[in-house]
């Protein structure tokens, strides 16, 4: 969903009587770009922590680059993914690559609570965030580690976007399914769309970095965790991965119900499966008992399965003559699984989401307030918040490298000539 800009107001001011913050006065360093890493930022920014992300100077996160563009605009500080993912946290610029940069992340760490970064295994050691480093500058640090295949094994190394990782945790071989494969049996593995392996990874992230958290809690010590995105993938094939454990292949056929799946309809579409006779039942008077159920063919599951293409003809030329909202009317009568194709226009004007305020309001610095995402998880006491948009390119430098590290104006001023910040 691209973020919806409305400049019509003026951004709120501080209210004393907000929730107080969950992670309120925890310190977390982000040297991660693009999706997975950012997004684990994003949660922890929004529970109270105050992250400061780390970009390199010039360009920075290469998400700033990253369509959509807020208000018709083209440059760094309007990209739609770039602020849904950064919102709340305060931003700096570093070459880690530079000496003098590795240094002053080393200050950054030492006070930092939470490391997140996702830079490829090798490269770990020759900026000074291997766990052997980082273990001897700050002992109660929490370092996760996103990458694509880990930091150990004989793909530590390789790079991947979404496409590989994706693919790389075999759920994207089962794909397409359904009527897609009905209508085009030899078309390849598909990925599904977006971005879902580097959100998954992210949201994992978090949930690893709490876990430690709550460790260090009891002993007062930190640790480095090594989150692999390809293995957050294979989580969620856990049940393809079993049956093949099992002896049991799984592919596109093995995947797809026979008949059912997605259903056109005179305005939209609708999925339908009907995996007990109860539900088949239902489907049947649902369509208001058509002479075709009673054949003998589709009496029970077994036979229904060998017919399911004759079904699927016969259940799109009935779907076609109604709409979504006539189908899922009657969907409900009848106690028969059926879900709606929602657009992301459906989503961003649902009902259901505005009274859950899964959509929330964000000031950016020009364009007012844009609309944007939150968070699939509600806390009664210490809920999560986006207070701020995202940081602008090296907003944060003063405040964090003069005022907590104690620079001077000329340290900074030689440092930024130099290329560092």
């Amino acid at each position: 969903m691209s973020p919806v800009a409305d400049a019509t107001r003026p951004a709120p001011a501080a209210r004393d009587d907000a929730p107080r913050a969950m992670l309120a006065g925890l310190r977390v360093v982000e040297v991660a770009g693009l999706v997975a890493g950012p997004y684990c930022g994003r949660i922890l920014a929004a529970l109270g922590a105050d992250v400061v992300k780390v970009e390199p100077p010039g360009l920075g996160d290469p998400a700033r680059r990253r369509e959509p563009f807020l208000g018709g605009r083209t440059g760094p500080e309007d990209s739609a993914l770039f602020f849904s993912l950064n919102c709340n946290k305060r931003g700096v610029t570093l070459d880690v690559g530079q000496p003098a940069g590795r240094a002053l992340l080393g200050r950054l760490l030492e006070r930092a609570d939470v490391l997140i970064e996702d830079l490829a295994p090798d490269r770990k050691a020759e900026v000074g965030i291997d766990a052997a480093s980082l273990g001897r500058l700050n002992r109660a640090l929490v370092a996760v580690s996103i990458t694509p295949f880990g930091v150990t094994g004989p793909w530590r190394n390789y790079r991947a976007y979404e496409l590989q990782v994706f693919h790389a945790g075999g759920e994207g071989y089962l794909l397409p399914n359904g009527l897609a494969l009905e209508l085009f049996p030899e078309r390849p593995p598909l990925k599904i769309g977006g971005l879902p392996a580097q959100y998954q990874a992210g949201l994992s992230a978090a949930a690893a970095v709490a876990a430690a958290l709550i460790a260090r809690a009891g002993d007062g010590l930190g640790q480095s965790i090594d989150l692999a995105q390809r293995d957050v993938q294979l989580v969620l094939s856990c049940m393809a991965l079993q049956r093949y454990t099992d002896g049991v292949l799984e592919h596109r056929t093995t995947r797809s119900f026979r008949y059912g799946g997605v259903l056109p309809c005179a305005d939209g579409y609708v999925a339908l499966l009907t995996l007990e006779q109860r539900q088949w039942e239902g489907l049947v008077a649902m369509m208001d008992n058509p002479e075709w159920t009673r054949d003998e063919r589709f009496r029970d599951p077994i036979r229904r399965a060998e017919h399911g293409a004759e079904i699927n003809r016969k259940l799109r030329a009935w779907s076609r003559t109604h709409t979504v909202a006539e189908v899922l009317a009657r969907a409900r009568r009848h106690g028969v699984p059926v879900g709606q194709f929602h657009s992301p226009a459906d989503v961003c004007e649902s009902r259901h989401e505005r009274e859950r305020g899964f959509f929330q309001e964000v000031p950016h610095h020009e364009l007012g307030f844009i609309r944007t995402p939150t968070f699939p998880f509600r806390f009664s006491a210490t809920p999560a918040m986006l207070r701020k948009g995202a940081p602008r390119l090296g907003e944060h430098n003063r405040a964090v490298y003069q005022d907590e590290l104690g620079l001077s104006a000329e340290e900074l001023a030689k440092l930024v000539s130099a290329g560092v910040i």
